[in-house]
């Protein structure tokens, strides 16, 4: 009954507002005619009294007309006055950062700036309250004419379109003015970002005593700015229909919208395939054959921790999908962050949620248990990586959140006050977790520092701290920070060790952790040295350059055209004994020689090949060449083949013909030889002599590092009867359970220090190592000192001339007075005055047969300031 009676009286309603308008519109009835209908008109229709602010209203007719008609004036003038502060700003940020003037103009364009910012929240609150009141009187309206009767008279439905129409257009318009200074609000407040970032700081701390105002502002604001926002987006997207029939509007349009789908489902498809596609890729292309399977018996790198490969498919995969998502969430991102600013912000949660995931997924990646089988790169605790995943991923989702909501509020609603609000509390939230997770994982950080050493006071509190409760946090704190400490001292140790332009630097700072007042004591006798080090080099590792060797030789055997090999290295790294231990591994009948001293012609040279390869052939190129292809197949081990050049003119002719016969009889004979690395330096240089591109392969013996150095020397001197004793390296004598760790350490550095002082060069390490030994009471027990290596300083008073004879000395390993003389052009008595000169500071000694050669000790130093001073290059 009262749903009937409500709408009788909103038929009565609209009927009497249809009157009213046939009133208007024709010529006025006579007085009793009018009061005839008024009164069959209130016997149907309950009397109310009219609504104020109702559109039929002339004089509310009227103010909205007016304000209709003064609202695009005012937008213009906001608009005028932000564009005009705009220019100011601009003008000032132009003038010269010392000019006296330029501070004062920005700080007076920011003041303009956030008084502009309030007057348009202003406007927009009274643009509210009006689209308020007529979304209120809209409503009430529609309601009215919606509850008509269904049998109502088809002569008022125009009437009824007339009305809807009216109040759609009213709140329609209020809707696009509220989006119009919403738009000049948001420009306003990215204009006032950028003039806070170049305000003064008296502006900076005068407008953050308001910034609480600013805040509850800005808050109220959200709710409007995400509603205009949504309005002017679905605007941008569903344009006019004028101009959406454009082919170029709607085709760019859908093509975008394609490609995002398109992108979407690719993604969709891959993260599912993705875990199977990983254990295909570890175990095989055919999973279901045993052949095809890795095995954890494959060769891995020496930085990581071999495993079974198949079990890091589980780990691998999820890697792998967040990079996928990560990696989609920042396409999008990135295509949709200037048209759909909304669409992209949703991406970017996707995105900060990947990157959580890909941080904790390379952690455990990385990190491996003890009972895990799979590789990584650090056997762990399971505590330890439970920590860091917890740090991951509470600190990445507290950081993940401010980033994701930063942006919403700073890029898509300008809500810099709040957004700053924000950084402030997940800063005391982020201390928060700092003190939780130290609470949490105090026992653990405890047992880190404890298991890395406690010979320092401060390790020793530390790891005593847990007992107290009162210390227990403040220890964590400092355990914490003592193993940042330790982890990038680790590292920079570790970086310093593999550069070789920081070796200095490793030297210096291992010479800072040994001790070194030993020397006093009388050095070893010559029987104890000779027993160390006279067949040191017989003992040296060189499996790797014989497998090296071998695969090539295997590989000739199926493709002859790879047939020649060099083994090049500096004077003492051990090709000798290289080629010595070739001829006994390689398979197949072999012929061993070594190259004669001076035999720098063809004639010369081809008449030594002939000899030692046993042919019968004429001393010239062609019949060497036909004999060689004519003799069974075999391997020819041929050292020091640099000694059939000399460096000047009309002296590299024996090296060319051999090369040339080594070259042209490659697929019958395996070649192998052995050159001194600076002459093979020299010699890549050279463009119509010395042709070593002939050699299709080269395996260079290089340093040796710490490591391979402590097992080969210490062997070899336990292996001679003696036992080394580090301790006087001791900076401080050791007791307790730390010794073992503190005297592990000091050997390192000694070990980092010898392979510095000797450049790696094996002879010459084992002659410092020898010379560093020392007796002490105990017969078979030798006490190892700090190496005395010479310095290169001590080379520059040394004149132009001289070193030119270091070099030349260097390049072709030794050389008498008269190949010096060829070389270097000079009169034989200058050469044979400046040699004697060399003999006498201890640089190079002369031997038997009148040939000159570096001291051992000295080699190191010399090469270091040759090539610093650019007389050699490095090999």
């Amino acid at each position: 009954m009262k749903t009937l009676n409500t709408r009788r009286i909103t038929f009565g309603t609209l009927i009497g507002a249809f009157l009213w308008l046939g009133s208007a519109r024709a010529d006025p009835p006579n007085e009793s005619e009018s009061h005839g209908a008024e009164s069959a008109q209130r016997s149907k229709i309950p009397s109310s009294s009219p609504n104020p602010t109702s559109p039929q209203d002339p004089q509310l007719k009227g103010a909205e007309a007016e304000h209709t008609a003064q609202a695009p004036d005012h937008l213009d003038l906001r608009r005028s006055e932000l564009l005009s502060l705009r220019a100011k700003l601009a003008t000032a940020l132009a003038l010269p950062p010392a000019s006296a003037h330029r501070s004062g103009q920005i700080d007076r364009a920011y003041s303009s700036i956030r008084t502009i910012v309030s007057l348009l929240r202003k406007d927009r609150a009274k643009i509210m309250i009006a689209l308020e009141t007529a979304t209120t009187e809209r409503d009430a309206k529609l309601a009215a004419v919606g509850s008509l009767e269904a049998g109502a008279d088809p002569q008022f439905a125009d009437a009824s379109t007339l009305i809807q129409d009216t109040h759609h257009a009213r709140v329609h318009a209020i809707e696009l003015e509220a989006d119009q200074v919403s738009d000049l609000l948001l420009n306003a407040r990215n204009l006032r970002r950028n003039a806070q970032a170049h305000a003064s700081e008296e502006a900076r701390e005068l407008a953050h005593a308001s910034r609480l105002v600013d805040v509850g502002a800005e808050v109220r604001s959200i709710p409007l700015d995400i509603e205009s926002g949504i309005r002017r987006t679905v605007d941008t997207w569903w344009k006019a229909p004028d101009q959406l029939d454009q082919v170029q509007a709607l085709g760019g349009l859908f093509l975008g919208l394609l490609k995002l789908a398109i992108l979407l489902v690719f993604g969709m498809w891959a993260h599912g395939h993705i875990p199977r596609w990983v254990q295909r890729a570890l175990v095989g292309l055919k999973p279901e054959t045993e052949e095809t399977h890795w095995r954890s018996t494959n060769q891995f790198p020496s930085w990581i921790v071999a495993g079974d490969l198949p079990a890091m498919g589980p780990v691998l995969s999820t890697v792998i999908r967040d990079v996928l998502v990560l990696g989609i969430s920042f396409m999008v991102f990135i295509w949709l962050q200037q048209s759909a600013t909304v669409l992209a912000w949703v991406a970017l949660i996707f995105a900060a949620g990947g990157s959580v995931r890909l941080a904790q997924g390379l952690i455990e990646l990385a990190l491996i248990t003890p009972s895990e089988s799979r590789p990584g790169l650090k056997v762990t605790e399971g505590q330890v990586r439970e920590a860091l995943l917890w740090v991951a991923k509470v600190f990445g989702l507290l950081f993940a959140i401010e980033i994701v909501v930063n942006h919403m509020l700073v890029h898509i609603l300008a809500a810099d006050r709040v957004s700053e609000l924000l950084s402030e509390v997940v800063d005391l939230v982020s201390f928060g977790l700092v003190v939780v997770g130290l609470i949490r994982w105090s026992e653990a950080l405890r047992r880190r520092v404890e298991a890395g050493g406690t010979e320092s006071i401060l390790a020793r509190w530390i790891v005593g701290s847990g007992a107290n409760p009162a210390t227990r946090f403040f220890g964590s704190a400092l355990a914490l920070l003592l193993l940042c400490w330790r982890i990038v001292s680790g590292l920079a140790q570790s970086l310093i060790e593999t550069r070789a332009g920081l070796s200095w630097l490793s030297a210096a700072l291992a010479r800072r952790q040994l001790r070194d007042d030993v020397q006093a004591r009388p050095p070893l006798p010559l029987e104890t040295r000779n027993a160390i080090g006279k067949e040191a080099l017989r003992s040296l590792h060189m499996d790797d350059t014989l497998s090296k060797v071998n695969a090539y030789f295997q590989g000739w055997r199926q493709d002859p055209r790879r047939g020649l090999v060099a083994i090049t290295g500096d004077r003492g790294s051990g090709k000798s004994v290289a080629m010595e231990r070739l001829a006994d591994t390689l398979e197949g009948p072999h012929i061993s020689a070594s190259a004669p001293i001076g035999a720098t012609c063809e004639r010369t040279a081809l008449l030594w090949l002939i000899s030692v390869t046993e042919i019968d052939a004429q001393p010239n190129t062609e019949s060497v060449v036909e004999a060689l292809n004519q003799k069974p197949t075999c391997t020819i081990l041929l050292s020091n083949i640099h000694r059939l050049y000399l460096r000047a003119v009309g002296h590299y002719a024996g090296l060319d013909t051999v090369l040339a016969v080594m070259q042209a009889t490659g697929r019958q004979h395996f070649w192998v030889t052995s050159l001194h690395g600076p002459a093979w330096s020299f010699l890549a240089g050279m463009e119509h002599v010395g042709n070593v591109g002939v050699f299709s392969v080269q395996v260079h013996l290089g340093q040796m590092n710490p490591a391979d150095m402590s097992a080969w020397l210490l062997g070899q001197t336990r292996s001679a009867g003696f036992a080394p004793r580090f301790d006087g390296l001791l900076q401080r004598p050791a007791r307790g359970p730390d010794r073992l760790r503190i005297l592990e350490r000091t050997e390192r550095a000694y070990w980092r220090l010898l392979t510095e002082a000797s450049q790696g060069n094996p002879t010459v390490a084992a002659r410092l190592w020898v010379d560093g030994l020392r007796a002490t009471e105990t017969a078979n027990i030798l006490e190892v000192s700090v190496p005395r290596p010479h310095e290169s300083h001590d080379l520059e008073s040394l004149a132009d001339s001289e070193l030119f004879i270091l070099t030349a000395i260097i390049l072709h390993e030794d050389l008498d007075a008269p190949s010096l003389s060829q070389v270097l052009n000079m009169p034989e008595p200058t050469v044979r005055a400046a040699c004697r000169g060399l003999e006498q500071l201890t640089l190079i000694s002369e031997n038997a047969t009148g040939r000159y050669k570096v001291r051992l000790k000295w080699l190191p130093a010399v090469e270091r300031h040759l090539r610093r001073r650019s007389f050699l290059h490095k090999s």
